[in-house]
């Protein structure tokens, strides 16, 4: 979270050349690193591991456990997605968590998260399920393998050089795909 006075924003950031400095805000501001007081602060974790099953993973994120986080994301209310090896985990302004998805596959990969800038919709780039997905709601429930909807991705593999059998130009959820990564929305 980038601090500004007593407002606390989410700001999407990127350093510069090594030894420039220079913090750049999503909103076009820029910071000089070097006159901010170094302040690096606790948002979530108490440095003890939480179960697999995650039987407590709502409340206070202060205090709460983590179990291997992977992946961060800033959602446009100031929400932080944690992907915390097999939970999706969102942090609220407020200060309360609540997970809102569970991947049930092998969690034990690397996966990605972005959000939309504009709806707000978080996305899931899963490099071992070749798929990609978005939570059908953001808010928590109680089946959360069951909130996952497929945006890209048939899971089958697109082989190297024969991108013609791919997909492209196609629907989406029809595509096949070589390990997503990162996604970028405008």
């Amino acid at each position: 979270m980038c601090h500004q006075g007593v407002e606390a924003r989410p700001c999407i950031c990127t350093i510069n050349l090594p030894g420039s400095r220079i913090l750049y805000k999503g909103s076009g501001e820029n910071q000089f690193i070097s006159l901010q007081p170094p302040v690096i602060s606790t948002v979530m974790g108490n440095g003890r591991r939480r179960s697999i099953s995650c039987p407590s993973c709502n409340g206070q994120a202060q205090g709460n456990k983590l179990l291997a986080p992977v992946a961060l994301a800033w959602g446009i209310d100031g929400s932080l997605y944690v992907g915390d090896f097999n939970y999706i985990r969102r942090i609220y302004p407020s200060g309360n968590v609540t997970s809102i998805m569970e991947l049930s596959n092998n969690p034990a990969h690397r996966y990605y998260l972005a959000t939309d800038p504009v709806s707000g919709q978080l996305y899931v780039s899963d490099t071992n399920s070749r798929r990609i997905y978005r939570p059908k709601t953001l808010t928590g429930t109680k089946e959360l393998q069951a909130n996952a909807e497929v945006v890209a991705g048939t899971g089958e593999h697109c082989l190297p050089f024969d991108e013609n059998h791919c997909g492209d130009g196609g629907k989406a959820p029809e595509a096949f795909l070589t390990g997503p990564k990162g996604t970028a929305h405008n």
